[in-house]
């Protein structure tokens, strides 16, 4: 994330250092943040239950290596933004560019082998049954989350490339990498106990809403990217929700395709 020095408008004393403060340092403090969230929601699942049973795929082992690089690559980004090193941090991007491009690949080959992998297993080992819902209707849950998989890596990718598309302009380059990251908290907040984890998505939302706040606060105004971006993604999670839920045939249809 790459951060430049904004006109600071015209404001008490307290106000204008907390604004200082928060234009110096927020995207850095919102990689730990982000990073945080990761490793809390994640960490979870590293624990007896993620062993047991049978052997994971390859490719999911693979999916978190790529993941933690990321969180890394973030924070050293801003890290170099702070120390004003921004030929480095330019240098530096493109190698997040190619771990970007790996992450959509290996996203969307890891929700399909995944799905399919506990489909596979959905009556031969009990860790992956839920208490009180037929095996049948298990299945079609598991068909029909593939949508949210496939929508949160469609973000990240769109919401990445639009920031390596504007990288020379930092106000929308640093807001567009928030966004991307935020489109990746989901499976973190999933994993987070109840009821915490049924409001995944109000979670990203409510990380979203920093950046909108701190816009507020440091310049009294809300970036454009926030008003063009927003919309987009609220209507899209919508949609991605009500489809999830109501399991239509067309979805349905495409989904096991997809697996199969």
């Amino acid at each position: 994330m790459t951060t430049s020095v904004e006109a600071l408008p015209q404001t008490p004393p307290a106000s204008r250092k907390m604004a200082a403060v928060l234009n110096r340092w927020f995207y850095f403090g919102m990689t730990l943040l982000a990073t945080a969230i990761v490793a809390y929601g994640f960490a979870r699942r590293i624990e007896p239950r993620l062993l047991e049973g049978p052997p994971r795929p390859v490719i999911l082992w693979v999916h978190s290596i790529l993941f933690s690089l990321w969180m890394a690559f973030l924070i050293a980004q801003s890290a170099l933004v702070r120390v004003r090193n921004i030929t480095m941090h330019r240098t530096l991007g493109w190698g997040g560019a190619g771990l970007a491009t790996a992450m959509t690949v290996v996203g969307v080959v890891t929700s399909v082998v995944m799905t399919r992998f506990e489909l596979q297993y959905l009556n031969a080992h009990p860790l992956f049954a839920l208490n009180g819902i037929h095996h049948d209707g298990l299945a079609r849950m598991r068909l029909a989350a593939q949508l949210g998989s496939l929508w949160n890596i469609a973000c990240f990718t769109a919401l990445f490339w639009l920031s390596v598309y504007w990288r020379r302009k930092p106000e929308l380059h640093r807001r567009l990498i928030l966004l991307a990251t935020c489109m990746l908290l989901a499976p973190a907040f999933s994993r987070f106990p109840q009821p915490f984890a049924h409001y995944s998505y109000y979670w990203v939302a409510a990380v979203i809403l920093l950046g909108v706040a701190r816009d507020l606060i440091v310049t009294q105004r809300v970036h454009r990217v926030y008003y063009c971006v927003l919309p987009i993604l609220i209507v899209g999670q919508q949609f991605v929700e009500h489809t999830m839920l109501a399991e239509p045939a067309w979805w349905m249809r495409i989904a096991s395709f997809i697996v199969r």
